[in-house]
């Protein structure tokens, strides 16, 4: 009865090293394969919430292709596209190699619409170059959401619109995964567009944010692989 209260106490005094070793070397307790799919779970591949910037101070990690682009103090640091009455307006952030990702940022309409239609945010994904992209457009003057593909310069849209209520000076926390050709969109926990087939070629991009005849602010983008 001794021996077997000692042989037992040897093995439990055993366990804390165990568990150390299993946390230092995962792979002796995981296939390589689970181990990278946990590590891109948890790594994401880019975010930005503007606070290291002083407005109107611009970001270093985004690149500006059209439109009047600067930080502003909105509660905090946000990003800021001032230009209302352009047609569209870009700026692109992250890698054109990136493949399947979740994109999460925040929109807010500032200013009033200019006249022309179709006027609100949009947000770039499987952006390579401005030919060959996917958006989501916010149209807030129709309270609609439209998914397009420009490949080529050829802009067509993807299925139908869907109905939103969109109002000005309001946070949007908005969620669009891209995974091969499947689109999903979620605003502020509802699920506006499901297993959306894109109907395009694209299989890398980055990502990017938009206007069309509007004044935006965004804020709190962040980006996440999609383990393969």
């Amino acid at each position: 009865m001794t021996k077997d209260l000692t042989e037992e106490r040897r093995r439990m005094a055993k366990l804390p090293l165990i568990i150390f070793l299993c946390l230092l070397f995962p792979t002796t307790v995981l296939s390589l394969q689970q181990y990278a799919a946990t590590v891109n779970m948890t790594v994401g591949l880019f975010f930005d919430n503007f606070n290291e910037h002083t407005p109107p101070e611009a970001p270093d990690r985004w690149t500006v292709y059209s439109g009047t682009w600067q930080t502003a103090t909105d509660g905090t640091t946000v990003y800021a596209q001032t230009q209302k009455n352009v047609d569209r307006t870009v700026s692109m952030a992250g890698d054109t190699n990136w493949t399947d990702y979740v994109f999460q940022v925040k929109v807010k309409f500032v200013f009033p619409p200019g006249t022309p239609p179709g006027t609100g945010a949009i947000l770039f994904f499987r952006f390579q170059d401005t030919s060959n992209y996917y958006f989501l457009a916010m149209a807030e003057d129709k309270d609609e959401l439209l998914l397009y593909r420009r490949i080529g310069d050829v802009e067509e849209q993807i299925g139908l619109p869907a109905s939103i209520t969109l109002v000005e000076n309001q946070w949007y926390d908005v969620r669009i995964s891209i995974e091969g050709q499947i689109i999903n969109v979620r605003i502020d926990d509802v699920q506006y567009f499901t297993n959306q087939e894109s109907g395009g070629t694209l299989t890398t991009g980055a990502i990017g944010v938009g206007t069309k005849r509007y004044s935006c602010s965004f804020d709190d983008v962040n980006v996440n692989s999609i383990p393969s």
